[in-house]
């Protein structure tokens, strides 16, 4: 819906710039004709310089790329775990928890991170830094009934 309203805008801009090109000789004859289109003309540049300046429509397209990555993680584990089967001990069965919650909380701190129109990557704890955030901690969200281990590993209580 936001791209749409944002290509609307522009064409909008385009009619009304035109509109306003071609009714520049009778000015004098209309003066009214050519208020209107002006002021429709500033309000869709207000729009505009709105949705920019929120990085829009391009940051949804990113923090949906974001959370995709982590959902594609978490298929691929599961699909790891379904061909393992038993064969995984409670510790490894436990890093793998850790690092689904790892990833999240590095999505969500990407997305929550860039809400103006400059776009910057959190990086995952323990990784290199490869873009212009830099390393940062990440708040971890743990579910009930894990607390972590001497290892960084989670643990089931």
């Amino acid at each position: 819906m936001v791209d749409a309203l944002y290509y609307v805008a522009i064409g909008a801009q385009v009619v009304i710039g035109t509109t306003l090109a071609a009714l520049g000789p009778v000015s004098k004859l209309h003066p009214t004709a050519i208020t209107i289109p002006g002021v429709v003309n500033t309000s869709t540049a207000g729009v505009l310089a709105f949705l920019k300046g929120q990085g829009l429509p391009d940051r949804l397209r990113k923090d949906e790329f974001e959370m995709r990555k982590v959902q594609d993680f978490i298929e691929e584990t599961e699909t790891m775990l379904v061909i393992a089967g038993d064969s995984f001990t409670k510790e490894e069965l436990d890093d793998k928890v850790y690092k689904v919650l790892q990833k999240y909380n590095t999505a969500r701190d990407t997305t929550e991170m860039n809400r103006p129109a400059s776009y910057g990557h959190q990086v995952e704890e323990g990784a290199e830094p490869t873009g212009s955030a830099g390393a940062a901690d990440v708040d971890m969200v743990i579910p009930a009934g894990y607390r972590k281990g001497k290892d960084r590993r989670f643990i089931i209580s």
